[in-house]
């Protein structure tokens, strides 16, 4: 009896040990797995937000960015870029020398939708001008440039909105977008020093596709209730 007794002990302690073994390679295996999933939302968010590739330091260099990305959509025949402006400072000078002095874009049709700051609101006149980087002459001179354009196959559409904006940037085709944000910093607005991030559409991503939902659906939302200043 007591060498039964012996053998039934050696074998549930056995079988616990096995129990025990199996409970932990599962443990390992689920914690593994989430490790992985983890890892895999980490590799997306940079992928988004990388600070090499994908983080822009102004928007000088976000327009010399937006160059290749507009040569690649010459093939498709159609050219759209939404722009949530500020005071345009930066986008007529470039507009001008990259696209309109562009041979390439010759038998290209392209739509340029530009939102454009009213300096003379209520809600962004006391933001403006002084330390802010956004400046009431400049704004106003935009449309004067647009106006001397040859915009022969373009067409160019600004209007002028009137709160303050969040975010700003440009979309081309769907495909690319340039998101920036801007800051209050000594009751005055900051935006076009400010960095970029640069996201190139992915589907697969539903961050990816959030950060152009947002940016697409403001922009429309914006355009809609605005006044239209330029239409050439």
């Amino acid at each position: 009896m007591d060498f039964i007794r012996e053998n039934l002990i050696a074998i549930l302690s056995l079988l616990v040990g096995i129990i025990t073994l199996l409970i932990g390679v599962i443990a390992l295996f689920y914690a593994r797995r989430q490790t992985l999933a983890a890892e895999k939302q980490t590799s997306r968010i940079k992928g988004i937000y990388g600070e090499e590739d994908e983080l822009i330091s102004n928007v000088s260099s976000a327009l010399k960015k937006m160059e290749p990305k507009l040569a690649d959509e010459i093939k498709s025949g159609h050219i759209e870029i939404k722009n949530y402006g500020l005071d345009l400072g930066s986008v007529a000078s470039w507009f001008i020398g990259n696209i309109l002095n562009n041979k390439s874009f010759e038998d290209v049709k392209v739509d340029y939708k530009a939102l454009l700051i009213n300096p003379k609101s209520k809600h962004i006149k006391p933001l403006i001008d002084g330390t802010s980087d956004l400046k009431t002459k400049i704004a106003n001179s935009r449309i004067d440039e647009f106006q001397g354009m040859d915009l022969t196959n373009m067409h160019v559409e600004v209007k002028s909105y009137d709160l303050p904006p969040i975010i700003h940037g440009f979309m081309i085709n769907n495909k690319y977008l340039f998101l920036s944000f801007t800051e209050i910093k000594n009751k005055k607005l900051m935006g076009g020093f400010l960095p970029y991030i640069f996201i190139e559409y992915d589907h697969t991503s539903s961050l990816n596709r959030h950060q152009f939902d947002m940016f697409k659906t403001w922009f429309d939302y914006t355009w809609s209730i605005s006044p239209t200043i330029f239409n050439g």
